[in-house]
């Protein structure tokens, strides 16, 4: 095998590890509400999503389960998990919405009626390998959002770090609209670290006077891995050699 050979399959391999972590890292998150195989879970019975766990809530609650919504009473319905989320390219999203409470309807439950605000945090993992950070996009929903004075939130933590992004709803809708339309969310940054990171999604339920369900729906579109500087040198060590090959083979 002549040298030139040699160097030109390194410099492929090289690049090829970084493309290999990119692809495989949106294979590891899961949309809420589905199975192993992305479909989404029965509400027939009460069936605990698995991907994510409920890692602290209020009393007596433990596990997600997967639920159609939550379509009692007008204006608090969800939007019911039978209507997907489609991004403009026509691209479906399979998912559900999970809550701590199953009803026999297949719905989510009422939590109960509080003076105070319920956090529940729903958390998956996501390991990056030796890759140094990662964006990820998608988008989410939840009951409820902020607080129209910002006195209490609801956001998405990466290993316990606040991300900035949180579902923010217009006065004029009281807060429906945090569980009645998608919002988009990037996370990106030094929140991220190699190996295995852990996504929350903290959702504040806020208290009120009567019917108080709470819940939790994401879709995740994107996710590419960031290498590590000396993977980019790799990579652009890669490139030059490649060069260098094609330059002496012209010759």
């Amino acid at each position: 095998m002549k040298q030139s050979t040699k160097v030109l399959g390194l410099a492929i391999a090289f690049c090829g590890v970084s493309a290999l972590s990119q692809a495989d890292l949106l294979s590891q998150l899961y949309n809420t509400g589905v199975d192993n195989s992305g479909m989404k879970l029965s509400t027939a019975s009460p069936t605990v999503d698995t991907h994510y766990t409920l890692v602290s809530s209020p009393s007596g609650y433990t596990a997600a389960f997967g639920v159609s919504g939550f379509q009692t009473g007008d204006p608090w319905q969800w939007l019911p998990s039978s209507v997907d989320y489609t991004d403009p390219n026509g691209d479906v999203f399979t998912s559900e919405w999970i809550s701590p409470i199953w009803t026999d309807s297949g719905e989510a439950g009422n939590v109960g009626n509080y003076l105070f605000p319920q956090y529940f945090n729903y958390t998956e993992s996501v390991d990056l390998g030796s890759a140094s950070s990662a964006v990820i996009t998608g988008e989410w929903m939840a009951d409820n959002g902020n607080a129209i004075d910002g006195s209490i939130i609801t956001q998405i933590l990466v290993n316990g770090q606040a991300t900035g992004e949180t579902i923010v709803t217009s006065p004029v809708d009281n807060g429906w609209g945090a569980f009645q339309q998608w919002h988009p969310f990037t996370l990106s940054g030094s929140y991220f670290t190699s190996g295995v990171n852990d996504i929350t999604f903290s959702v504040v339920n806020w208290p009120q006077g009567q019917g108080n369900p709470t819940g939790l729906r994401v879709v995740f579109t994107s996710a590419n891995a960031v290498p590590e500087p000396f993977a980019f040198g790799l990579a652009a060590l890669g490139l030059g050699l490649v060069r260098v090959v094609r330059r002496r083979r012209a010759r």
